[in-house]
């Protein structure tokens, strides 16, 4: 697949340099994964190998990528599919305000919906806070979810992955960032997590971390844990032709 995206990269095709960026985060180094060396008092078992910091250059440094990248004009329309061969009925998908509000969210649902049962979260706006995550998490419990679809730029996705960890975790999700001072372990299995990125300035889809926000101080607070990688990434240029030019333009990576 990456050979083959290398191609259609130096090919004529206008669509896909809106993910080189994106590209070339994921064909860093490839690296094998190796053990965590540091000894945290409250570990999160994080089992990261890649610090938020470059503190520590006693840590070796290892990148983990989700099982799966479909990156195609019209990868979208793969979604319900791959969602049924998987047994899965009833997706949750998080957006943004923004994008609920344009012909893109309701185009993408035309193609999933066949013999699938979706709900929609769109609460997210501005930078992701604590109490968008719950309320994520309460939409997800109220459809009766089974997995998680992430619709839009970076703060769509990071919630995304977090609604899908809190779901199956108990208190709020800010006591399982990586700093908080009694630190809490994401130790049950999360159900599936999906995503389409609509813009390719983040590199969130192939992440395994999440930025929220505390609601009161706006302090910024990143969960990070392998266990928030995507099952499967639907990199599809063509979410981009229902955004806004300008939105596209700001978020498009150019040599």
């Amino acid at each position: 697949m990456v050979g083959d995206a290398l191609r259609l990269m130096h090919t004529d095709l206008p669509l896909i340099p809106l993910y080189r960026r994106t590209l070339t985060w994921v064909m860093r180094a490839n690296v094998s994964v190796v053990q965590c060396r540091m000894t945290c008092l409250n570990c999160a078992g994080c089992a990261s190998t890649e610090l938020p910091f470059p503190a520590y250059p006693h840590v070796h440094h290892s990148l983990f990528l989700p099982d799966d990248h479909s990156l195609r004009p019209g990868a979208r329309k793969l979604v319900g599919v791959h969602l049924r061969e998987l047994g899965l009925r009833r997706p949750l998908i998080v957006t943004d305000r923004g994008l609920a509000t344009l012909p893109v969210l309701p185009e993408f649902m035309q193609h999933l919906n066949t013999g699938l049962d979706s709900g929609v979260y769109s609460g997210v706006h501005g930078n992701p806070t604590a109490s968008q995550v719950a309320q994520g998490v309460a939409a997800y419990k109220a459809h009766r979810a089974d997995c998680v679809i992430g619709f839009g730029g970076g703060a769509a996705l990071d919630i995304a992955k977090v609604i899908a960890a809190m779901a199956v975790h108990d208190g709020d999700v800010i006591e399982y960032a990586w700093d908080h001072p009694k630190v809490k372990p994401l130790v049950n299995p999360l159900p599936p997590f999906f995503a389409l990125p609509t813009t390719s300035g983040t590199g969130s889809e192939v992440g395994r971390s999440s930025v929220v926000s505390e609601d009161d101080t706006h302090v910024k607070r990143v969960i990070f844990s392998p266990k928030l990688l995507a099952r499967e990434v639907f990199a599809d240029p063509e979410l981009t032709f229902g955004l806004p030019p300008a939105v596209t333009a700001a978020t498009a990576w150019m040599r």
